[in-house]
């Protein structure tokens, strides 16, 4: 079956032809100030796209037993499994589960053509939007969240937006602020006004907890705790933002708190800032046994604060936000009270660093996401297709023997795909020689005043094409119906690039001299360098191009088909700890604890006197090794050596919520392995 590709002439472009006379970026995730996780594992020694680092190096001790080489056989073995190239064939298709994808035509915004987004989206279109009731005050009310677009997002070219960085690359644009906008909805008539910080109005806003404690008369400000809210005992602690957060002492109407060992006092409903967070002191329960106090605390970046429409939201910048509220009517006592987010950055241009394939334009707290997914024609299903003056064609075999066009100036079609251009026999108008469909890879359109065995040109264009089937013979099809003159170049002059000579839509185009993408996907070669040539050069798609638009809400789980994944051959190099010299020349794997293996001490600080765990423990440790990162995979015996390495060549069920470097294995058969 040979593939389709097809060229949208009158609607695509115009050529004009004179006639007549006239993987670092791993790294500085892995390593360096960042902090190293073994949730982030199998990276960084097989990436996201299953490439296998060549610097991965296997070492075990030279006094090794043989359970640590089975447990080492298990690594590798699921490092193979896991490198794999992907493989793409066909158009790229996109399903989601939980909400909403369209195939939207470039240079149209999400929310117009015929594959459009509704204006509104709700909890029936996105998973995780809520729709249900809650209680304020002991009575129940209505209450919904709504995605809502004024026009939309675009997916744009650079002859869709006429941006000349663009290329020949596609960008995600959003073309003004209050595009996109969330909004929290009172479907029945509430009373916020009565809020207090005794009787908050408490709502899930954009999947976190929002407290509203008071509300303006202006029905535009509301004051609210935003941060997350923590029910601590006397001396219990919480990471906040990487920051350990304890509660030291509780007292009738204060608590002290700690921040990473910052500490102060702070009165209860009031906010204080320690040590870089914000804690507003919700309520206390004082006791007067030591230890039995508690109190409830919302901590955050922020966690009280009073907004006003338009204001930055929660974590954004406040110079420069993203998104900021959107806030009306909600002091009357009556429906239409408007509580929301809305975007209020754009981005409708190169400079601007509009969103790319894959990318994705987010809210916050990630709870909705509009996405550029892909692309429905994928760049490997591309064919070239050339089209230039050719000066010296030889048409004499088309008329048979006793031809005299040996010399002939053309326009020469030509594409390498065997069958990729075809010839309508049909739609011939005069001298039709060819009746039915011909496929080719080559076309030749001349000027020709002369009379060949009786048939009289009339001074009309003809057209000629190479015979697949005899691939040295050009065969006449027949004459097109408008009178021209002969072909002496592309644009008015000759070897000289044009801006009138190349035309897509309405845009001249003929001397940029950068690679372009239209709105049906065609890539345009350069004009300008082969302009001056008198050729174009193109890609020709095998299908029109349309962006695979997603819109998701937070239990979204998107696939993309049309793609498949090839084992890729790897050769795993495996040392003994004596043979390794320099060891931060590698990422390394160190199986066996530090009375088996040397390296465990020189590498991460574990000796065998030092060493305190039991019998039935192992750890699993994640150290920086110079430009690269090494591993740690050892128990108090080779058994339990043997059990880490399969909770980390299983590490989907075992190390993927562990957001540290360091875990501990337990357990006491290789079916009965726990992590703390």
């Amino acid at each position: 079956m040979h593939e389709k590709y097809v060229l949208k002439a009158k609607k695509a472009m115009k050529v004009v032809a004179a006639v007549g006379t006239g993987m670092a970026m791993l790294g500085a995730t892995l390593t360096g100030a960042m902090a190293l996780k073994l949730s982030e594992y199998p990276a960084p020694f097989v990436d996201t796209n299953g490439v296998y680092n060549s610097k991965n190096v296997f070492v075990v001790g030279d006094k090794a037993d043989a359970a640590d080489t089975l447990g080492l056989s298990l690594i590798t073995a699921n490092m193979q499994y896991l490198a794999k190239t992907k493989v793409t064939s066909g158009g790229t298709t996109v399903s989601v589960t939980g909400g909403k994808t369209n195939k939207i035509a470039l240079g149209w915004n999400i929310t117009s053509g015929v594959n459009k987004f509704d204006a509104e989206l709700q909890d029936d279109d996105l998973e995780g939007f809520f729709d249900g009731e809650i209680t304020f005050q002991g009575a129940v009310y209505d209450t919904s969240e709504k995605l809502n677009f004024t026009g939309g997002p675009l997916p744009q070219t650079s002859l869709t937006s006429s941006d000349d960085d663009y290329k020949s690359d596609i960008y995600f644009e959003l073309p003004a602020r209050k595009v996109i906008n969330y909004y929290y909805v009172f479907d029945e008539a509430i009373s916020l006004n009565a809020s207090t910080t005794a009787q908050p109005a408490e709502i899930k806003f954009l999947g976190k907890t929002l407290k509203i404690t008071n509300v303006a008369s202006t029905g535009t400000t509301l004051t609210a705790y935003v941060g997350e809210e923590y029910y601590l005992t006397e001396g219990e602690t919480v990471t906040v933002n990487g920051k350990e957060v304890k509660l030291l002492s509780v007292g009738s109407a204060s608590v002290s708190v700690s921040v990473d060992g910052v500490t102060k006092v702070i009165n209860t409903a009031t906010t204080n800032t320690v040590n870089g967070l914000e804690i507003t002191v919700d309520s206390v329960i004082a006791k007067s046994n030591a230890g039995e106090s508690s109190a409830n605390l919302v901590v955050g970046t922020q966690s009280a604060e009073t907004y006003d429409s338009g204001d930055a939201f929660i974590g954004e910048d406040q110079d420069d936000p993203d998104w900021v509220w959107s806030i009306a009517n909600i002091f009357a006592v009556s429906t239409g009270q408007i509580l929301g987010v809305q975007n209020d950055n754009y981005f409708d241009d190169y400079s601007d660093s509009p969103k790319k394939v894959g990318e994705c334009i987010s809210m916050p707290n990630s709870f909705a996401s509009v996405c550029l997914d892909s692309l429905s024609v994928p760049d490997d299903q591309y064919k070239a297709l050339t089209i230039e003056l050719e000066t010296n064609t030889d048409l004499s075999d088309a008329w048979g023997s006793g031809g005299t066009n040996t010399s002939m100036s053309t326009i020469h079609i030509s594409t390498p795909l065997d069958e990729g251009l075809t010839v309508h026999g049909a739609n011939i108008l005069g001298d039709q020689n060819v009746t039915s469909d011909v496929k080719t890879k080559e076309v030749w359109i001349a000027y020709t005043t002369m009379v060949q065995f009786g048939v009289d040109m009339n001074s009309t264009p003809a057209i000629f094409y190479k015979d697949k089937d005899s691939p040295h013979k050009i065969k006449y099809v027949g004459k097109m119906q408008n009178t021209t003159a002969d072909v002496t170049s592309l644009g008015p002059a000759k070897d000289t690039e044009e801006a009138s000579e190349l035309v897509s839509g309405t845009t001249s185009i003929g001397t940029k001299d950068e690679d372009h993408r239209n709105a049906y996907g065609i890539k345009i070669l350069n004009p300008k360098s082969h302009g001056a040539s008198d050729e174009v050069s193109l890609m020709i798609p095998s299908d029109q191009v349309y962006a695979n638009i997603v819109v998701k809400g937070p239990s979204a789980v998107v696939t993309s088909g049309g793609s498949s994944y090839v084992p890729t051959s790897i050769s795993p190099v495996s040392k003994l700890a004596s043979e390794v010299s320099s060891p931060a020349s590698y990422n390394i794997v160190a199986i066996g604890g530090p009375c088996a293996n040397a390296l465990s001490a020189s590498l991460f600080g574990v000796t065998c006197d030092g060493w305190e765990l039991a019998s039935g423990e192992a750890m699993v440790k994640l150290v920086e090794n110079g430009d690269n990162v090494a591993m740690l995979v050892a128990g108090t015996s080779a058994a339990d050596t043997r059990r880490a390495c399969k909770a980390v060549a299983e590490y989907e069920t075992y190390l993927m919520t562990v957001d540290k470097a360091e875990a501990k294995i337990s357990g006491t058969s290789n079916s009965d392995i726990s992590v703390s």
